[in-house]
């Protein structure tokens, strides 16, 4: 039984409330872009109240026959590895299935839940899945894949034990089958779908609402967005509210969350704020702890928006204004919401520096500020708050900064600066982030060699120091099991690589070493690599003789400009997949083809 500890933490981007039962089993939400635990529960009477927790599962080693149906489950289908952050984790020589990634456990060691959302799965469910084999399954979440338009599997009405189901923005299409009405546990069922107005993947005909739902009397929450329904309720019509936000929804006091937020393109808003301002809106919404206002349209009053929100919401935890046509600076009125814990301003013109006091903000844990026009030097201190799980300030040219000190028992798993002004090196007490597993830090002025303690980094998945000044050799990966994509290109990185650098980084997909001065022989680990996708090693010193490859995916290998020489390895052209061959200014020789 999942042991449940109340915590002011929320680390969710999402833009829903999703209903769950008393018992508050780990339904993850779709839009979560860290893999936290912290949930948002809702509970349903006369009135909505939403709490916020954090929980701690407590599961048991991993059964057998479960590992078993996963890895059979992981081999059926189809999807990215390289923009992987569950999937690839789940690797058939591990101990314990329950530690992988997007895998919930009882504590009899039993899968009772799976988080699959935004893993690029493409396809590989069908009614003979294996996955419809895991009779325990209580939260299953497919959303933000791409199923390629294809009809969702009748057999997904045979896990009896789910709870909660999440197939949302998954490009499902057809028919909603009848076989879901059998889902008689079910409290959350998602189908909702995103495309242009006018565009229906999914139906409700034969069964229709009624019929589907007629057995689901546990159902608390129900998402059908986008879904066709107008055989069976001709007087139900999809529609978009637009215009002006009424001032009316200020007299709902009682409110905890609002969410008005809209996805539509860069630059379209829908609804704007301007009679009532943000201010009027919130002024008397004083219980507000969560608003998401993406995408709409505050430039009438961009530069009291901080005041506003200061004033009236003492208890907001979660603020997500996307886009909203906001000015600068940022008001020190904005250091009352000491409950802050996400934060996401991106896409707006502030053109301010970021102040000190976010450092007191120690409830923090999502900062995003992307392309902001954020000016001065960036607060090192912010990096050092203990909750922090993921920071973007990247696309800001005119801010600098350099990196921290970093203390250990840190929450950072995803630190991306990448397109700014940051500058000096990489800090060894970066090792200290045991959970990093991201780091994009291209296109600045970082220098100084690259600190051997990243070798500490096990769940590093995704590394970009491309387009800096760094210096020296490149140390090991080796225990970075996880690693997806290595891009190191365009720095002053020399020396010889060893020929087994690369070897049990089974997941990588793409490495790119371009422009920088590495010597030596061609490291031959690269080349019986299982998944890599892509190999750029041009403009460097490499010598000597080309490896033989043994490549399956390989699609782009570019050797060229270096000090290459001999016979162009025959297994090169034996490449199925390969798509790109670039091996011109070497000294090498063949027939090709």
């Amino acid at each position: 039984m999942p042991q449940i500890v109340a915590h002011e933490e929320v680390s969710l981007v999402a833009t829903r409330v999703r209903f769950s039962k008393y018992k508050l089993k780990p339904f993850l939400e779709r839009d979560k872009r860290v893999s936290v635990s912290a949930l948002k529960v809702a509970k349903v009477s006369n009135f909505i109240s939403i709490i916020w927790v954090d929980t701690i599962l407590v599961s048991g080693q991993c059964q057998i026959n479960h590992q078993m149906i996963l890895i059979h489950f992981k081999n059926e289908l189809q999807f990215d590895s390289s923009l992987s952050r569950k999937l690839v984790t789940w690797n058939p020589n591990a101990t314990d299935c329950c530690s992988w990634g997007g895998v919930t456990c009882s504590i009899n060691g039993q899968v009772i839940g799976l988080d699959l959302s935004n893993e690029m799965i493409s396809g590989g469910i069908n009614d003979s899945s294996v996955l419809f084999g895991v009779k325990n399954l209580e939260s299953l979440n497919l959303a933000e894949n791409n199923f390629n338009f294809t009809k969702i599997p009748t057999r997904f009405g045979s896990l009896a034990s789910l709870l909660y189901l999440n197939l949302s923005y998954s490009r499902f299409s057809g028919q909603i089958p009848e076989q879901l009405s059998q889902l008689t546990r079910l409290e959350v069922l998602d189908l909702s779908s995103r495309f242009p107005y006018g565009i229906h993947l999914l139906k409700l005909e034969n069964p229709s609402l009624a019929t589907l739902v007629r057995n689901l009397t546990r159902l608390r929450g129900l998402y059908m967005d986008n879904v066709n329904m107008s055989d069976s309720y001709k007087i139900w019509k999809f529609s978009k509210f637009s215009g002006q936000i009424p001032e009316q929804l200020s007299q709902l006091t009682r409110l905890e969350v609002l969410d008005l937020s809209s996805r539509f393109p860069y630059g379209i808003h829908l609804l704007k704020l301007e009679n009532p301002s943000l201010a009027t809106l919130v002024r008397n919404l004083t219980r507000l702890r969560g608003l998401y206002m993406d995408n709409v349209n505050m430039s009438s009053h961009k530069l009291d928006w901080s005041q506003g929100l200061s004033s009236s919401l003492p208890n907001l935890e979660v603020l997500s204004l996307f886009n909203c046509q906001l000015s600068g600076p940022l008001d020190e009125s904005l250091q009352k919401l000491q409950s802050l814990s996400v934060l996401r301003l991106n896409y707006n013109g502030l053109n301010a520096p970021i102040p000190d006091f976010f450092a007191n903000f120690k409830n923090l844990t999502i900062l995003n500020l992307v392309d902001c026009n954020l000016i001065g030097t960036f607060p090192k201190n912010v990096l050092q708050l203990q909750k922090l799980q993921s920071l973007d300030l990247s696309i800001n040219r005119n801010l600098n900064g350099s990196l921290p000190e970093f203390p250990v028992n840190r929450a950072l798993q995803s630190l991306v600066i990448s397109g700014t002004n940051f500058y000096g090196g990489i800090p060894e007490s970066i090792g200290n982030l045991k959970n990093l597993y991201q780091i994009e830090l291209h296109t600045n002025n970082f220098s100084g060699g690259i600190p051997k303690s990243m070798e500490n980094l096990t769940q590093l998945s995704y590394l970009d120091l491309s387009s800096n000044k760094f210096i020296g050799k490149i140390p090991s990966f080796k225990p970075c099991k996880n690693l997806t994509h290595i891009d190191l290109s365009r720095n002053g990185l020399s020396g010889i690589i060893p020929s087994d650098h690369f070897q049990d980084l089974h997941n990588l997909v793409k490495v790119n070493l371009r422009i920088n001065g590495f010597n030596g022989s061609v490291p031959s680990s690269l080349f019986s690599l299982p998944n890599v996708k892509q190999i750029d090693l041009s403009n460097n010193n490499f010598d000597g003789l080309l490896p033989n490859s043994s490549i399956p995916l390989l699609e782009w290998l570019d050797l060229s400009s270096n000090n290459l020489k001999g016979e162009i390895p025959r297994s090169f052209f034996e490449l199925g997949q390969l798509s790109v061959l670039l091996l011109s200014s070497n000294n090498l020789s063949g027939v090709i083809g």
